[in-house]
């Protein structure tokens, strides 16, 4: 099966311009602040760095609830490092720091497999040449 996603970008004012999801979801984005862009406004390096770590969280919850794992709780922060490759910028390595709780007794070898293989299986992963690498963090819940 074929998924197409799609995209609208419009100039609004200056380097500040609109995006729009095929899902309809719309915000403004600029250069960044380094790049003569506007501080505060969503940035192309942004969503590059947030689609991977909403991609590695998604694709985590999905495989822990075919194990019938429950996670109670995910959260994580990520870091796109900008570099040189082959004489252009580009990000190239994105670090992602998740802090996943589960409840006591859960097996966390399960765990960090299922983190594993969302690292391994992660279609913006795999869509992506930076460097991504998983560092996370377990904590058991206490009620």
């Amino acid at each position: 099966m074929v998924h197409v996603y799609n995209t609208k970008v419009r100039m609004k004012d200056g380097r500040v311009g609109e995006l729009v999801c095929g899902n309809g979801h719309k915000t403004d984005f600029s250069a960044p602040p380094e790049f003569k862009g506007n501080a505060g406004v969503f940035t192309a390096e942004d969503a590059l760095v947030a689609s991977v770590n909403m991609s590695i969280m998604q694709t985590f919850l999905h495989l822990t609830e075919k194990k019938n794992i429950k996670v109670r709780a995910y959260e994580a922060d990520a870091n796109g490092i900008l570099g040189h490759r082959k004489g252009n910028e580009c990000i190239i390595r994105i670090v992602v720091h998740p802090k996943i709780t589960v409840d006591p007794g859960t097996n966390i070898d399960t765990i960090e497999l299922c983190l594993n293989e969302a690292r391994k299986y992660s279609i913006i992963v795999n869509s992506i040449h930076a460097t991504i690498v998983v560092e996370h963090k377990m904590e058991t819940y206490k009620a």
